[in-house]
């Protein structure tokens, strides 16, 4: 399951980590901990990296919950069975 840690930093923006953890860690450091390399370093990108000195604070983003579509945005689903109620004829 893919895992998502706010990091925060002093002197630079914000940075949202996401990884699959290896194991069922639940201990923001602690997942942290686990990306870091034998010389402490944390790949951030392709290009950032930052030791965990360098990190405030470590926090899990929960995943927000999104909406599926509705009737207001035009969106209509019918099932088989409605539609042949309804008398439905395909196109030709």
């Amino acid at each position: 399951m893919l895992c998502t840690l706010r990091l925060r930093f002093a002197d630079r923006p914000d940075h949202a980590l996401a990884f699959e953890p290896a194991d069922a860690e639940t201990d923001p450091w602690e997942l942290l901990r686990s990306r870091a390399d034998r010389n402490g370093r944390i790949s951030l990108g392709d290009r950032e990296s930052c030791t965990i000195g360098e990190v405030l604070e470590v926090s899990i983003v929960e995943p927000e919950r999104s909406e599926g579509p509705t009737w207001e945005r035009g969106l209509k689903d019918e099932d088989v069975a409605t539609a042949l109620d309804e008398g439905y004829n395909p196109p030709a």
